[in-house]
């Protein structure tokens, strides 16, 4: 039950137009500790932190955040994401792997 309620909570906070918007203004600064885990909202910051992070022989990976397919459609569109993703990490020459998530599929969804 606690499993199933700590889920509901996360994903209603994660739908949270207010939490989004305070932790893309707060939580995205340079030095914070989401900064430490997540390199960007967006594919080319991640390609750019990846670069630095590569260069300085350390190893990463990409992930895409915030989906969970509850239908075919998702789950194609998540996957297409994962896809486009990749392709512009090789295309960057990143040694980086890929972080897919069995609730983009719809597994468990």
């Amino acid at each position: 039950m606690l499993d199933s309620l700590s889920r509901r909570l996360f994903l209603t906070l994660v739908d949270s137009t207010a939490v989004r918007r305070f932790v893309s203004r707060y939580g995205m600064r340079e030095g914070s500790l989401v900064r430490r885990f997540i390199a960007g909202e967006a594919l080319e910051d991640a390609i750019r932190t990846a670069r630095r992070l590569t260069g300085g022989g350390l190893h990463c990976t990409f992930n895409y955040l915030g989906e969970e397919a509850t239908s075919s459609t998702a789950a194609r569109a998540a996957a297409e994401t994962y896809i486009g993703m990749m392709r512009s990490v090789r295309a960057a020459g990143l040694p980086c792997q890929d972080l897919g998530k069995a609730h983009a599929a719809g597994v468990g969804a």
